[in-house]
């Protein structure tokens, strides 16, 4: 689709969303829309169990309406069994007094018409950092296996299906929010609904604006977390805007801020889109739930945001092709856990098997450094200068 077909979706997605968050009627679909199209966007968005409410009633063309019942119960089995292993899982940390923070989706679907609306691709937990070992056990024993581990963070997976990520700190050490999140555990109270804790509400809110920028910068992002947002905000009209707005300037993203805030009525309210709103929509109807793999490739290489784009920050992403850093081939070659300096031996063996066994991961390579000359990175430099973000 065009910029303009794109947009013309991707608001009418947003509204048929909009009527399920706020239990409204939705508006009768465009004339001649492509119900294959926009099936295949309520996807890209992960949004299919939040769009089925407002269009189940819709004289929709069979085989779609198959597709969309047969999507939104997968939605509804998956929360189920979601929940089930996720109420084991916390009920074990809490038995053996590992104290966590629920952060994201397990905490935000709680705030939707129905907790499967919310789509989860993982379950987000705090820790302390004396607490990941025991958590690492506890995991393992349930049939878990580490599949990464990344700085303050351990992921695993359970069946292809369930996955966790246990954090020692809710961002990284290269993270600007690293300190608004320091001693996590001072801005956060016991669940009064569950087991463990979560953020107070200024801090949860603090903590989905700061996660919408980070992908927001880093690789874009689709329209859930801007549902995280418009909900979360709903359900808690009685924040304490004066302490989030003066938290926000400190970290120089209260532009930003009213950018995304702006949007998020114009996605979800009754806001009018204008000229700007309209741009930074369509861009987030682009980008859809997993963001853009050029940009993501491209700022994985340096949290400099101005930098992110440079020609030698294009030049480094090349050589990153060919010669990846040592986390990224642990996992291919395990001698690195235990001999980092046999790194440029494994980029030895790599090349010569990539040259002889996987043409074809040449050809994917050549394509993906191809796209470093796509149009796509000097639209993403345009929006975020039009969203507010700071150039450093």
């Amino acid at each position: 689709m065009d910029s303009k077909q794109t947009f013309i979706y991707g608001k009418y997605l947003s509204h048929l969303v909009a009527s399920t968050l706020n239990n409204t009627v939705p508006e009768e679909p465009f004339e001649g829309i492509d119900w294959t199209q926009f099936f295949r966007l309520a996807e890209f968005h992960n949004v299919i169990a939040l769009v089925y409410p407002a269009i189940k009633d819709f004289a929709i063309p069979d085989h779609i309406l198959t597709k969309w019942i047969y999507a939104n119960n997968r939605m509804v089995a998956r929360e189920a069994r979601q929940d089930i292993e996720a109420q084991t899982i916390l009920g074990i940390f809490a038995k053996y007094d590992i104290p966590f923070i629920k952060m994201k989706g397990i905490v935000t679907k709680h705030f939707y018409p129905a907790p499967y609306m919310r789509a989860q691709a993982d379950i987000d937990l705090c820790v302390s950092e004396e607490n990941r070992k025991r958590c690492d056990s506890i995991l393992e024993n349930l049939g878990y296996k580490l599949f990464a581990s990344i700085e303050n963070t351990d992921e695993y997976m359970k069946d292809n299906f369930f996955y966790y990520e246990i954090h020692s700190s809710v961002y990284d050490s290269n993270s600007d929010f690293r300190s608004l999140f320091a001693d996590p555990f001072s801005k956060a109270v016991k669940d009064k609904n569950g087991v463990g804790y979560v953020f107070t509400d200024e801090y949860f809110f603090l903590h989905l604006i700061t996660h919408l920028y980070k992908h927001f910068v880093f690789e874009g992002c689709g329209l859930r977390l801007f549902c995280d947002l418009y909900i979360y905000r709903k359900a808690h009209p009685n924040l304490d805007m004066d302490f989030i707005y003066n938290t926000l300037s400190d970290y120089e993203i209260t532009e930003f801020y009213n950018s995304i805030t702006e949007l998020t009525e114009c996605l979800f309210g009754d806001k009018d889109f204008d000229q700007k709103s309209t741009d930074i929509a369509t861009y987030i109807f682009n980008c859809g739930d997993h963001g853009s793999d050029t940009i993501r490739r491209l700022t994985n290489i340096t949290n400099d945001k101005e930098k992110s784009f440079s020609m030698k920050n294009k030049l480094k992403f090349r050589l990153q092709i060919y010669f990846p850093p040592a986390y990224t081939l642990k996992n291919r070659y395990r001698i690195l856990e235990k001999a980092p300096v046999l790194l440029p031996f494994c980029w030895i063996v790599r090349g010569f098997s990539t040259l002889f066994f996987k043409r074809s991961a040449i050809k994917e390579q050549q394509k993906i450094i191809g796209t470093l000359n796509s149009e796509e990175i000097l639209e993403a430099q345009r929006i975020q200068k039009l969203a507010g973000v700071k150039q450093k």
